[in-house]
């Protein structure tokens, strides 16, 4: 414990670094997500879907670093509940997102999918050339 002060800062620092790529990765395969399914939409708020993505990166990681920091403050109450907090916010918002996108927009993504397949698949079945 004598080093408390010098492993609580390299660890707030690891859980910044571990947030910020964690979150950027979720940021990231959600404007794939949102530039696949509504280009429109996409191009057109481009700048705020990036503000948006940035801000979803960087605040839940710094809330997480800033929680563990002040969690380790006093060795006599290790590990101290805001920096549990902390370690779940920072793990449970990519999980969670993660999460919803397969429960909920990937069905979705899928049944669309399928929907197209049905319609081709009926349209050529109408036709038949030659006639009649």
């Amino acid at each position: 414990m004598r080093h408390l002060a010098e492993f609580r800062v390299v660890l707030s620092i690891a859980a910044l670094v571990s947030g910020v790529l964690l979150n950027g990765l979720t940021a990231y395969v959600a404007m794939r997500f949102a530039q696949r399914n509504a280009p429109l939409l996409y191009t057109e708020y481009k700048r705020v879907v990036w503000v948006a993505a940035g801000l979803f990166t960087v605040v839940p990681a710094s809330l997480a670093a800033y929680w563990t920091y002040l969690g380790m403050v006093d060795p006599s109450h290790l590990p101290d509940r805001t920096a549990i907090a902390a370690s779940v916010l920072a793990l449970g918002t990519p999980l969670a997102l993660a999460w919803v996108d397969r429960r909920y927009f990937r069905r979705r993504e899928v049944a669309a999918e399928h929907e197209e397949e049905r319609e081709q698949a009926g349209g050529r079945g109408a036709r038949r050339p030659g006639g009649s």
